[in-house]
């Protein structure tokens, strides 16, 4: 009944597909299922209960079908609500998700941007950055690794050399 929100696919490494969440579909055919449920059984119940030898057991049989039906529309009122609370539920799991990968774009671009700096320190705290982000996921991983062998091509100096060569080995050794 589940299906997954982003059609596109992921395009942020390290931050997971949107959770499987309930679809306004599913969530809708769930609420008319529990309906007609419903509906099906207050007309069983009135006739089953409408159906009486005397005139006095008529009609105790009838108040029994009106309060049957009564607990069945009260029983389509707690499907609705769950129905909201589903709904709830499913515009907060997005919404988590969306913070997550923009935080992750957001932490992976300023560590990038301190590996462009010129100054040595601001390289190496870039490198840590991207190491801790990498710590995330394996999609992550994965493109922090890509991302520090094509700077370590163009690095100059050598303590900043020695910090990514260290970073590659820490992120390439499995875990």
């Amino acid at each position: 009944m589940g299906q997954r929100s982003n059609d596109q696919g992921n395009q942020t490494p390290g931050v997971p597909d949107l959770p499987i969440v309930l679809s306004p579909r599913a969530i809708r055919l769930y609420f008319f299922a529990v309906l007609a449920l419903g509906a099906v059984f207050a007309v069983v119940f009135l006739f089953a209960y409408g159906l009486g030898e005397t005139d006095a057991s008529r009609a105790q049989n009838q108040l029994n079908a009106i309060k049957t039906g009564g607990a069945v529309i009260i029983a389509l009122g707690g499907a609705l609500v769950l129905n909201l609370g589903a709904r709830r539920q499913q515009t907060n799991e997005i919404m988590l998700w969306q913070k997550a990968r923009d935080q992750s774009e957001t932490l992976r671009a300023s560590a990038v941007e301190q590996l462009g700096s010129d100054k040595a320190y601001c390289q190496i705290a870039g490198i840590h950055a991207l190491k801790e982000l990498a710590k995330y996921g394996k999609d992550q991983k994965d493109a922090v690794l890509a991302v520090l062998k094509a700077f370590r091509h163009h690095v100059e100096a050598a303590n900043v050399r020695t910090e990514v060569d260290k970073a590659i080995v820490d992120l390439d050794s499995p875990a």
